[in-house]
Formats: structure tokens, C-alpha cells, sequence
């Protein structure tokens, strides 16, 4: 099964070469990979340079100076990008972030999956962090949540739920419109993906969260909706309350400022109607939503 992977990338010479060298050693190797540098200052061209010399199979595509950072915008933006210029010949594609670094049978069991189940349209493994010398699970999401540093997309699902959407919130809103247009979505337990930066911090939390709330707006997540996933991070999330607090700031100034929705109207309904019927379901309600 031919796959192609897209990897964006600013400044991760911290990151990259690990990274690249997880791809390159996979049992299964990309037909495609594609490298799009948002503008790196530090040694990340070099890099890129070295491998792209080295492996036929690698693209780059510079870009001349990164967009101011807005999460989930640039991050759409630079995977379209990349998806743009692959070869179409190609089954799933990838999107990968600059500091994940995965076992070599990652994407050979991924295949294996896709080629299972010809209704499974997004894909990926159990996302890791390090904490106290130890890989735990990055408790971001539920746990049948793909993560977005890695996220594996059956190409006809991509194309028939219309894209990504360029929005901070774009990684859970695949995984319910990928639903809402009849596919399936997947996490194996049993492939252990490390993540080597932890969530969030590389913009400052807070900023992160308020941003949040704008891509809870863009999607028409709806206030309630909203306002009940503000609580639950405020209680659950350093910094208690404050984090909250960010994310309906971030709402009520998208909305203020008339933000532009990034799913229609039929599609914003399913999305609250998914996150209701979860939000039920983990108070002991049932639910014959299909998810």
C-alpha cells in the first residue's frame, strides 16, 4: 500500500533528525515525503538538506518566512501545501509533526489496518510523552482520539470530508467529520508513537487555551458546548480556573469579531451532537449516535 508523508517544520533542529531517521528506517517507507519549511532560522534547512540529498523519496518546499503563529491556520495551511504537490499515486498520506518519532512497523501495521477495513478512513497509534524518565500516555483528548502530530488519513476520506479545516480545533473536528461522511476512525493501542514536546508548549498556555476557544467558535461548537468544556479544562488543567476562563475569552472574541465558521451548518450540528452524546455517555447516559 503506497503512502506519502507531509511534515511541516519550524526551527526543530532540536527534533528533526530523530524524526527523519524513525521515517527512514520504517519496514514500510513512504513512496513521498514532504518537508514544508515554514521559514526555520536555526539549523533545520541544513538538515533538511542532508537527508533530502540522501533520499529520493524526500521533497522540500520552502517557504520564504513563517506567518505569524496561529495554531491550527499555518499548521493546515503547510500540510495543504505539501498535499498539493505529491504525486497522486498514493493510498493514505500522513501528517507529521517535527517531534515524533515512531517504531519501525508503524506504518506497515497502519496499512495493514486500511487494508483491512475498507471503511476506516483516519488511523493512528497511542501517543507518548516523557515524564520522570518514564513514557506515559499524553492524556490530550479521549483515548480513541488520533492525536494531531499524527494523524494517517485514507485519501478518499480526506477528499470526501473536504480537507482539513484551517482552524485551531482542526485535530478533533477530522475525526467527527471523517464520521459524519461514513468513515471509520481508529487508535491501536499497540503502536507507540513518543511525542518528545509536550502539548502546548510551544506558544505558552494560556495563549493556547483562548486560542481554543477560537477554534470552538469556528466550528460551531455552539456556547453550551463550549462553556461545558471551559469548566471541565478550568478543573482539570493547570492553571486551574484561569485555563477556563482563556478558552471562553477566546470564544466571546471570535464571536465578537464575527469569525468565519470553517464547517457549514449541517456539518456544526453533527459536531455538537457528537459532543453531546459523548459528554452523555461518560455521565452512564446511552446514546444511539453511531461513533
Amino acid at each position: 500500500m503506497k503512502y506519502a508523508v507531509i511534515l511541516p517544520v519550524y526551527n526543530e533542529e532540536a527534533y528533526l533528525r530523530a524524526a527523519l531517521d524513525s521515517l527512514v528506517a520504517q519496514e514500510l517507507r513512504p513512496d513521498q515525503l514532504v518537508i514544508v519549511n515554514d521559514g526555520s532560522t536555526d539549523r533545520t534547512p541544513e538538515i533538511i538538506a542532508e537527508y533530502s540529498e540522501r533520499y529520493a523519496f524526500i521533497k522540500v518546499i520552502h517557504k520564504a518566512q513563517k506567518q505569524e503563529y496561529r495554531i491550527g491556520n499555518v499548521v493546515v495551511q503547510n500540510f495543504n501545501l505539501g498535499y498539493a504537490s505529491l504525486d497522486p499515486d498514493f493510498e493514505f498520506v500522513v501528517k507529521l509533526d517535527a517531534d515524533i518519532t515512531l517504531p519501525t512497523h508503524y506504518f506497515a501495521r497502519i496499512a495493514a489496518h486500511f487494508a483491512a477495513d475498507p471503511q476506516l478512513g483516519l488511523a493512528g497509534g497511542k501517543q507518548l510523552v516523557l515524564e520522570n524518565d518514564e513514557w506515559v500516555y499524553e492524556a490530550v483528548g479521549d483515548p480513541d482520539h488520533v492525536k494531531g502530530p499524527c494523524k494517517s488519513y485514507r485519501k478518499a476520506c480526506l477528499e470526501a470530508m473536504n480537507g482539513l479545516r484551517p482552524s485551531i480545533g482542526w485535530d478533533s473536528a477530522d475525526e467527527m467529520l471523517a464520521r459524519y461522511y461514513g468513515w471509520k476512525v481508529m487508535v491501536d493501542e499497540a503502536l507507540l508513537i513518543r511525542h518528545h514536546r509536550v502539548t502546548g508548549t510551544n506558544t505558552g498556555l494560556l495563549k493556547v487555551k483562548r486560542r481554543i476557544g477560537h477554534g470552538f467558535f469556528r466550528i460551531r461548537y455552539g456556547f453550551v458546548i463550549s462553556l461545558i468544556s471551559a469548566v471541565k479544562s478550568g478543573l482539570k488543567n493547570p492553571p486551574f480556573i484561569l485555563s477556563g476562563i482563556a478558552i471562553m475569552i477566546g470564544y466571546c472574541e471570535a464571536w465578537w469579531r464575527g469569525d468565519e465558521h470553517v464547517v457549514t451548518p449541517e456539518e456544526g450540528q453533527y459536531l455538537r451532537q457528537f459532543r453531546w452524546t459523548r459528554f452523555l455517555q461518560k455521565l452512564g447516559f446511552k446514546s444511539s449516535l453511531n461513533n
